[in-house]
């Protein structure tokens, strides 16, 4: 009967079968037989392999709610807790975290189970303390729980734990996870430049830095240091770059890792361009923009706070032992720079301020213009003038300053050499060769002389245009332009003559307004010229055409002042020119000759232009008066300063413009930068500008006597950059 009972479900209400022999008492499994298991509480046995749950008041004591009533006793209902996120060894980043559980119930009892509101939460650092709180707590049906975590200000180590609210429940889960939620600190370091020290004449410190110290030159690349002790760094969000004057960041360039003399977790380095951004002044600061942050998300502060790069212009000076520079710079096919000194030097100086060789003359160097290039080796055109006025012309080797001719061979000429020197070519192909020229003064006896490196002999080398025929004599540092066979050149009695070389008469000759005419550009087919008068407020502007006419045209609108020197932008339509108002002061101006109409922008007061400025290949203009020690660059559109520097001296000669050179002379190309020679006094001031070498437009004078080598000639190549 109790059989049927049970088996009906009288007394058990979760049992599963029944065992044979009817009613078979058990006190264990064992007495049950196979398959079967014993109720211990009721002493019968039953045919099933789970363990079911019992009505809670058959176990005593009573189960705990965490626990389920079975025939063995009260079981555990949870085996487990596993934390769902975040993962084991994570990196969170500043932000509130949602840390998710699944409390684990076993299945055989999940239909009676009844899920705690809440798991206990707790955060501690592995090295001791809290780590951080838990708000937001909530939970579903199926047993996760949740809760919103809110992590401590640090970068550390902490254990998350998740557990039942009743400890003797005694099931719980914990992961280790990694929380980073301070901003890596991002040391910045400027290096300091390698500034070469006093190299013989050659000055390459600033010497004037106005408070700044460690200086980079405009046109270095400049290694910035950033370093950090951040374990969680994240290495390619490192960047850096540059901001100009105005407030325009450069491209940013990645930081490469280092471990050269590191000290800490993390050492960097990143390339900059000193003349990427814009930069409107002779020397100041750029500001460097560091960007970067770790895994966590946290982003990076710099220190200093504000890093800062000091740059300059200054290049270098070389400064000669005696004697003053009274010929503007000529420079050779790698770079190389050439100048003249009062007391008979010529020097050849590298493009970075070294000294490669010395030559001594017999006279004051006047002019200086440099060949083309055979083999690497170029001739060197120098007018020099002795104490006694007469005249020496040479042509030196590029090599070391060795002379190849001297003209005359010994002695002197009969008079003074006043003109520029000018190059050009003679004869046919293939006997053609090139000869430097100048016009040697002795009143009315005044010649044209050439000096011919490539003559077969002494006779050929040193040659004179005519034995029969006497030209004018030059002005005063006055232009010669060579164009073919032919000369022109303004004169000591206020015209402008045409000759070519061997002829027994003038092809043309011009006075324009009895004025003394100093400076020649050549454009369009027409001459322009600067016209000087007795006074500084008079002197205008003068066109004169190139082929046979004697026409000459007075510029409308361009009287007023002495005009020294005018050079002609691209198209052959802008005319750059300083003009004199008196005072030892004058404006820089500017002419359109297709409307013949001045500019209404000038750079007013800035002196007296007496040599002439040059236009470089971006767009700038540079000006050195001869009045007053400085130098300034200037934008052609609207003849805005840009900067000006001070210099020891005003300007003795012309200003020269380079590119940016390798050491070795290589050109390199692309480069937006490049370098401005300017003599003052006994220096030679070698200065940054922003141009890579001169205008390179084919229509333009760019500068005095026509391009970088000073030849006076429409035909030379205006740049050695190209």
């Amino acid at each position: 009967m109790l059989r049927k009972l049970l088996c009906a479900g009288v007394l058990l209400t979760t049992l599963a079968g029944c065992t044979d022999p009817e009613g078979r008492k058990c006190r264990s499994d064992a007495d049950c037989g196979d398959g079967g298991t014993c109720n211990v509480a009721l002493e019968l046995c039953y045919a099933t392999d789970t363990e079911p749950e019992l009505d809670a008041g058959v176990c005593m004591p009573a189960c705990a709610e965490y626990e389920a009533c079975t025939k063995n006793g009260c079981r555990a209902r949870f085996t487990g807790v596993a934390i769902q996120t975040p993962s084991s060894n994570a990196l969170l980043d500043a932000g509130a975290v949602q840390v998710v559980a699944q409390l684990q119930v076993n299945e055989t009892y999940r239909v009676t189970t009844r899920f705690p509101e809440a798991l206990d939460f707790r955060a501690e650092l592995n090295g001791g303390g809290s780590g951080g709180d838990f708000t937001n707590f909530s939970h579903d049906d199926a047993g996760t729980y949740s809760a919103v975590w809110t992590p401590p200000v640090v970068e550390a180590q902490v254990t998350l734990r998740a557990s039942h609210p009743v400890p003797n429940a005694g099931v719980s889960s914990s992961v280790v996870v990694s929380v980073d939620r301070v901003p890596p600190t991002l040391t910045v370091t400027v290096p300091s430049p390698n500034v070469p020290v006093l190299d013989g004449g050659t000055v390459y410190a600033d010497p004037n830095p106005n408070g700044l110290t460690n200086l980079w030159r405009r046109d270095q690349q400049i290694p910035i240091e950033i370093r950090t002790n951040e374990a969680n760094l994240d290495v390619g969000s490192l960047r850096v770059a540059l901001r100009g004057t105005d407030g325009v960041a450069s491209a940013s360039v990645a930081v490469t890792p280092t471990t050269t003399n590191c000290t800490a977790l993390f050492c960097g380095v990143a390339l900059l361009n000193l003349w990427e951004p814009k930069f409107d002044l002779f020397r100041g600061s750029m500001t460097l923009e560091v960007q970067g942050n770790d895994l966590a998300g946290n982003v990076g502060s710099t220190s200093p706070a504000t890093p800062q790069v000091n740059v300059t212009r200054w290049k270098w000076a070389f400064n000669l032992s005696t004697g003053a520079i009274k010929a503007s710079p000529a420079i050779g096919e790698k770079g190389t720079v050439y100048i003249g000194s009062a007391d008979g030097k010529v020097i050849a100086l590298s493009p970075e301020g070294s000294k490669t060789w010395e030559a001594s003359t017999v006279g004051a160097v006047g002019s200086l213009a440099v060949g083309t290039s055979d083999g690497g080796v170029e001739p060197i055109y120098v007018a020099t003038n002795t104490t006694n006025s007469k005249g020496v012309l040479y042509a030196l080797s590029s090599d070391d300053g060795g002379v190849r001719v001297r003209c005359p061979g010994s002695g002197e000429h009969a008079g003074s050499v006043l003109s520029a020197m000018a190059i050009t070519t003679f004869g046919t192909a293939p006997s053609r060769f090139e000869q430097g020229a100048a016009v040697v003064n002795n009143g009315k006896n005044s010649e044209l002389w050439v000096v011919r490196p490539e003559g077969a002999s002494s006779t050929a080398q040193c040659v004179l245009s005519s034995a029969t025929f006497n030209i004018p004599e030059a002005t005063q540092d006055g232009s010669l332009v060579a164009d073919g066979g032919t000369f022109v050149y303004p004169t000591s009695d206020a015209t402008i003559v045409s000759y070519s070389f061997g002829g027994s008469a003038l092809n043309w000759e011009t006075q324009p307004a009895s004025q003394l005419i100093v400076g020649l550009a050549l454009a369009g087919g027409n001459l322009l010229g600067g016209g000087v008068g007795s006074t500084p407020t008079q002197g205008a502007l003068y066109s004169v055409p190139m082929a046979g006419s004697m026409n000459v045209t007075l510029l409308p609108s361009t009287s007023g002042g002495r005009v020294w020197s005018p050079i002609i932008g691209p198209g052959g339509i802008l005319v750059f020119h300083g003009q004199e108002t008196g005072g030892n002061q004058g404006n820089l101006k500017k002419y359109d000759l297709q409307s013949q109409m001045p500019s209404n922008s000038m750079f007013s007061n800035v002196g007296v232009l007496k040599y002439a400025p040059a236009l470089g290949a971006d767009g700038l203009l540079y000006a050195a008066p001869s009045s007053s020690g400085s130098v300034s660059a200037l934008s052609t559109g609207d003849l805005s300063q840009q900067w000006t520097e001070a210099l020891n001296a005003p300007a003795t000669a012309s200003v020269g413009l380079d590119c940016a050179r390798s050491t070795s002379g290589a050109v390199i190309q692309g480069k937006p930068s490049g370098t401005l020679y300017v003599p003052s006094g006994g220096v030679l001031n070698a200065i940054i500008v922003d141009s890579p070498g001169l205008s390179r437009d084919t229509a333009a004078w760019p500068k005095y006597q026509h391009d970088a080598r000073n030849t006076g000639n429409p035909a030379t190549p205006i740049t050695n950059c190209q």
